[in-house]
């Protein structure tokens, strides 16, 4: 007997009939042909995918050797650059990146780019062309060298060497808000390079310049803590413990920012015993000591006349009178005003 495989639906008849192997006869119907042929299909797509997967984009910071409309591109920027059409040439460097961002010669064009722009007096465009090689190609020889721009870019805006026109007419100095993110930019994109404390170094200095403390403070204390080796961290330091004790001279007399300077001039002292600067460290340690007895008296003080009630102000009053090494005037003035406590008087008009 023939072996017949049949579709179960009797209106598809239609089938094929070949001789097997072992003699029988094979037929396969119509449906048995479209599920070979879908089974097949999967095959083909399945291994289109896997040849799309070899020809997919290598990872960032990659290149590519070279094609010819690319280098069509970059020879024509370059010829253009020689004759001074700097818009040219940049035009030129813009279209090798959109057609191919991987080729070989795109930092270089990028890089050329920055350098163009800060020519035109473009610094933004400039700073961002010297980015898109730090960002997009780690490996290239120039990384470092666009790093480098950035730094003499944002360098400049510090001291007011750039300026952006204002209408076309008036010159004015980078703003603010723009080189903080460019020296915050370059900081995170070399965070194990000595640039990276250099770069922390001077945003700290131009966040005081700007008047701006507090953020001046958390930019040298990020620098003492991930840069610990670094020749700026002493000095670092030591801003850190100033700018808490500033605080409280301007206006701030929360005894916090005091205990802050003296743990600050203690760190100091602590990790650089030998630096020139310990003498005036030391001296901050004992000022900002001297500082919290003075507060502790003023606490007592406000109880005492103010808030009438005797018993915090005896205890803040017998503190400040055991620092005579600290304070010798505020002890003094705290053990007078306990004398007066004991012997029942201690109006506040008597007592000051």
């Amino acid at each position: 007997m023939p072996r017949r495989f049949t579709e179960r639906n009797e209106s598809l008849s239609f089938c094929i009939r070949f001789p097997a192997c072992n003699g029988e006869d094979n037929t396969y119907t119509v449906i048995d042909m479209k599920c070979n042929l879908l089974v097949a299909l999967g095959i083909l797509a399945s291994a289109a995918l896997v040849q799309c997967a070899y020809d997919g984009p290598p990872p960032t910071g990659s290149i590519r050797v070279s094609d010819p409309k690319a280098l069509a591109y970059m020879n024509e920027g370059m010829a253009r650059e020689t004759r001074g059409d700097a818009k040219g040439a940049i035009k030129q460097y813009e279209r090798l990146i959109d057609y191919n961002p991987i080729d070989e010669n795109a930092p270089e064009a990028y890089f050329r780019m920055g350098k163009l722009y800060e020519q035109r007096g473009e610094y933004t465009d400039a700073f961002d062309a010297y980015k898109k090689i730090v960002e997009k190609y780690h490996g290239s020889h120039l990384y470092e060298k666009a790093l480098n721009r950035q730094l003499a870019l944002a360098h400049s805006a510090i001291n007011g060497q750039i300026k952006n026109k204002v209408l076309w007419l008036w010159n004015v100095n980078m703003d603010s808000a723009a080189v903080i993110k460019w020296l915050q930019f370059i900081r995170d994109a070399a965070p194990y390079n000595e640039m990276a404390a250099t770069t922390t170094w001077m945003l700290g200095k131009y966040l005081i310049g700007l008047n701006r403390p507090d953020e001046a403070r958390e930019a040298y204390q990020k620098l003492v803590e991930d840069y610990p080796s670094s020749k700026y961290a002493p000095e670092a330091q030591l801003m850190v413990a100033r700018l808490w004790a500033e605080s409280v001279t301007k206006g701030s007399k929360n005894q916090v920012n005091l205990a802050n300077a003296q743990e600050a001039y203690e760190e100091f002292l602590l990790r650089y015993p030998n630096h020139p600067e310990a003498k005036q460290a030391k001296l901050g340690v004992g000022g900002m000591k001297k500082a919290i007895v003075q507060q502790q008296l003023e606490v007592g003080e406000f109880y005492y006349f103010r808030a009438r009630d005797i018993k915090p102000a005896v205890f803040c009053f017998e503190d400040v009178a055991r620092q005579k090494d600290v304070n010798p005037e505020a002890a003094a003035k705290a053990q007078n005003y306990l004398n007066r406590i004991r012997k029942g008087g201690g109006s506040e008009t008597s007592a000051r």
